[in-house]
């Protein structure tokens, strides 16, 4: 990109004659990627696309999604919820109740694990994703509708912090 020189006309003159394509960049944002998924290993959603929405920038989440073709959730962190699971159902059933499974993720971004909660481990597994990033809140809020699973997964755009007040900066 060449240095243009050219008469000051104003801010959004300037950038909208700069090297950044700004505009293109926030429009970038509100597009809407949908990356089709085979969940073979989801004994909920075999023969079926699960149709997920991923951010259109560079970031690990997507970047995954798109190059593996599977949900971003560590396998540790797979196996460590499909014992939760399980020990859940067998106290259930000892106590008779037949409660269901609930799942929390606070910083989902694009909500893998709370995908593969939802897709891997029970038909009703209640889930709560907690993500600030508004973009990746509102793609995790469409893969859910998409793929029938909004009634049981609820997306919170908020931040968690210490304290019942909201965030507070402070200058030094």
């Amino acid at each position: 990109c060449a240095i243009r020189q050219h008469e000051p006309s104003g801010y959004l003159a300037d950038v909208a004659a700069g090297c950044v394509p700004i505009f293109e960049l926030i429009d970038r944002l509100d597009r809407q990627i949908v990356v089709p998924l085979q969940l073979e290993e989801s004994p909920l959603w075999k023969d079926r696309t699960f149709k997920m929405h991923v951010l259109p920038t560079n970031n690990l989440e997507s970047n995954h999604v798109r190059g593996l073709l599977k949900l971003h959730c560590d396998g540790a962190f797979q196996r460590f919820a499909r014992e939760r699971f399980n020990a859940s159902a067998s106290a259930a059933k000892a106590a008779g109740s037949s409660r269901p499974f609930s799942f929390v993720e606070v910083g989902a971004h694009l909500g893998g694990c709370t995908l593969f909660a939802a897709t891997h481990l029970a038909a009703d597994v209640q889930a709560l994703a907690v993500e600030p990033f508004a973009p990746a809140a509102s793609a995790l809020q469409r893969s859910a509708a998409a793929n029938g699973l909004a009634g049981r997964l609820r997306v919170a755009a908020r931040i968690i912090c210490e304290g019942g007040g909201g965030f507070e900066h402070r200058r030094k």
